[in-house]
């Protein structure tokens, strides 16, 4: 899309062209009916005084005197007939509402409604002859095919006037978009969709100078419309009239009887609207406006900034993160300000540097790249300033790794655009420029400006989404600790309880080995159980458990030996442990012990819920393994089940329901993910027919000589 184009179509959203009349929205919805009767009429224009007034006014015109003087609406009505009258209502709604707008006080428009009116009255006939359901609607929307020449009129005068008074051909249209980049035809369909105009209305205004042949124009109505402009330029006697009216499969001698009463029904609508018709056939283009002077000229163009920058807002309120606000920004002054290649730079907490975080064209490789930027150079001085910087040569940069970027954006002349307002200036772009379009910019640097001033104000709506969102969070992080803390209250009170029974019962048994040990395993579960619910309410908790120290060979031989001795792995399920005899004896890892052990009795759990008909689950020591310069002890926990189905694997560490059954919700796996993520450990998981792999990388604390590094 051509600058002067998006401009047009800019200044078409904020012109105050007029909307549809109230009194034709409600005439179009009456004329949908074939039983309209006079009283729906009379109903209708008694709310417009000024239409009631025309409607008496022809009523009693010497045309229908003989008729006696009509001084009440109804007997008007009657007089006219409802045919005449829903002509005279669509007439007059559009004629007043168009014809006497300011912008049109130094034009003669009625070489305009001739035209219009001409294909209205066509349209209206040929409807009427093809059995068109609603021939008022051919009426209207033949009076309205060439509304966006006024719309053009409106908002580009200037460029507009001389091409106003050309006829309305297919070769209008050529000159239009040459001088414009968009015709007559695009402008009104936009201006009658804001209308709400049904899709049909639309096709005809938008394809009545289609080259597509009619059997291929969307629509019955398009095909009058199409059929009505072009038999509106034509003389009764001639003879393209008959090849027209072929073109569109209709009669040829209708056409003609057509064309030949099109004169006399315009000039007879012309007098009702009270339109001089006198000398219009020497109707020629008005010169040119008187040139503005250089003040008003400035404040138009201050006035056109405003606009813009106002549209700008809207575009720039659309992106989410800081992210796409930076992307947005330097995709917009590109193609504003005709930027060759461009950068935009962000100033961090780094001082006498920015970084790259967004670029245009091919640039992709510049992306986190920092750019120096001392007091003394260009880059501070513009966001110091909060002006925008032209430098003409190479030689206006005064700092070399200004330089070096300048020759990497390449071009001969360069600008440097401060995205400031507000006394904030957290970004700048750096773009080669045409020469010719940096003088332009230099001149209107207030459109800079006003750029800077829009990006600003959504780059602070942004912070304070962000800020508001992190004291959402904070506020919820806090709720959640006040709660955990007085749960954990609550739930120690009967773990006390349990603990005082056991105490008991370990007394009752005496010297029985068995029991004790049951007993001790469950005073070890109890303690690690409370443990678990006192971290809960500990904010601190996920620090800490970066910090602490556990032995994994020597936990993994007393998880195993726990789900032995409790009995809880069924007899036709092996659980085994393997390593290397090359591992060392400790293998120390940064984990609270409470946490690997939940980790490793929910994966061993799981494991065995998979294999009711039984199978072996196997623990495997890996020794050290080094992935992105870390260091990892890496344990492996398989089964011999039948596999996890592909759909769950994919979301496999998020709640949700799995292969187990219906009421199983995956918590356990969720709640792995969570405990290993809190000390900075890998979990991945490998399944197929044959069974499940789940591997961990735990950070090791040490390297030891006798240690193997081994990888996953």
């Amino acid at each position: 899309m051509s600058a002067l184009k998006t401009e047009i179509l800019s200044r078409l959203s904020t012109a105050r062209l007029p909307s549809l009349p109230h009194v034709l929205i409600r005439l179009m919805a009456l004329c949908q009916s074939d039983n309209t009767t006079i009283s729906d009429l009379a109903n209708l224009i008694e709310q417009e005084p000024a239409i009631a007034h025309k409607i008496l006014q022809v009523a009693s015109s010497p045309a229908y005197r003989h008729l006696g003087q009509q001084t009440r609406l109804d007997q008007g009505l009657i007089t006219l007939g409802t045919h005449l009258v829903r002509m005279l209502i669509i007439n007059e709604s559009v004629y007043q509402n168009f014809n006497y707008l300011p912008v049109f006080r130094d034009h003669d428009l009625r070489f305009f409604w001739r035209h219009s009116l001409k294909t209205a009255v066509i349209a209206r006939k040929a409807a009427w002859h093809m059995g068109h359901a609603n021939i008022d609607e051919a009426y209207l929307a033949g009076l309205l095919h060439d509304i966006g020449r006024l719309a053009l009129l409106v908002v580009v005068p200037d460029l507009y006037h001389n091409l106003f008074y050309l006829p309305d051909t297919e070769e209008l249209c050529e000159q239009e978009r040459a001088v414009l980049g968009i015709d007559h035809a695009e402008a009104g369909t936009w201006l009658i969709r804001q209308w709400k105009f049904d899709p049909a209305f639309i096709d005809s205004v938008a394809s009545h100078h289609a080259a597509a042949q009619p059997h291929a124009l969307p629509g019955r109505l398009t095909q009058l419309v199409h059929m009505a402009n072009r038999l509106a330029e034509c003389n009764p006697d001639d003879p393209a009239i008959e090849l027209i009216a072929r073109n569109y499969q209709f009669s040829s001698q209708i056409a003609m009887q057509i064309v030949a009463e099109a004169d006399k029904d315009f000039r007879e609508a012309a007098s009702h609207l009270g339109m001089d018709l006198s000398n219009i056939e020497t109707v020629t283009p008005k010169a040119p406006p008187v040139p503005l002077s250089p003040v008003q000229q400035q404040l138009n163009q201050e006035l056109s900034n405003l606009i813009q920058a106002s549209e700008l807002g809207h575009f720039f309120q659309k992106s989410k993160t800081l992210s796409d606000l930076q992307d947005a920004a330097l995709k917009a002054a590109s193609a504003l300000f005709s930027l060759k290649s461009a950068i935009l730079l962000c100033r961090g907490d780094e001082k006498d540097a920015c970084r790259i975080v967004a670029v245009n064209k091919a640039l992709d490789q510049l992306l986190g790249h920092s750019v120096s930027a001392p007091s003394e150079g260009s880059i501070a001085r513009a966001c110091a300033e909060m002006l925008p910087e032209f430098i003409e040569s190479m030689d206006g940069f005064s700092l070399t790794p200004e330089k070096n970027m300048a020759r990497l954006l390449g071009g001969e002349s360069w600008i440097l655009l401060p995205l400031a307002g507000n006394n904030q200036c957290p970004g700048l772009i750096f773009a080669s420029i045409a020469k010719e379009k940096l003088e332009e910019l230099r001149i209107d640097k207030y459109r800079l400006i006003y750029f800077g001033q829009q990006f600003i104000s959504a780059w602070q709506h942004i912070q304070e989404v962000k800020k508001t969102i992190q004291d959402k969070v904070a506020l919820a992080e806090e709720k959640h600790r006040r709660l955990s803390r007085e749960m954990a209250h609550e739930i120690n009170n009967p773990l006390a309880v349990i603990r005082n029974y056991l105490f008991v019962l370990n007394k009752q048994l005496g010297e029985e080995k068995k029991g004790k040990q049951v007993i001790s395993i469950l005073n070890e579960e109890i303690d690690r159980l409370g443990t678990l619910v006192d971290e809960m309410g500990n904010p601190a908790y996920s620090t800490t458990a970066q910090t602490q120290i556990t032995d994994i060979k020597a936990l993994v031989k007393e998880v195993v030996g726990l789900f032995h001795e409790t009995e809880f792995i069924p007899d036709n399920i092996q659980l085994i442990t393997h390593a290397s005899s090359l591992l060392p004896e400790n293998m120390q890892v940064y984990a609270p012990e409470n946490l690997l052990k939940q980790v490793l009795v929910n994966l061993v759990k799981n494991a065995v819920e998979a294999m009711p008909d039984g199978g072996s689950i196997i623990i495997t020591h890996k020794g050290l393994h080094e992935q992105d310069g870390q260091k990892y002890y890496a344990l492996a926990v398989r089964d011999s089940g039948p596999g996890i189905p592909e759909e769950i694997l994919k979301n496999l560490f998020q709640p949700a329901t799995t292969a187990k059954g219906k009421d199983h919700h995956g918590l356990g796996l969720s709640i792995v993910y969570s405990l290993l993520n809190k000390i900075e450990a890998i979990i991945s998981c490998q399944s197929d027919s044959s069974g499940t792999t789940f591997d961990l990388l735990l950070p090791a604390v040490a390297a030891e000589k006798s240690k193997t590094v081994t990888t996953l």
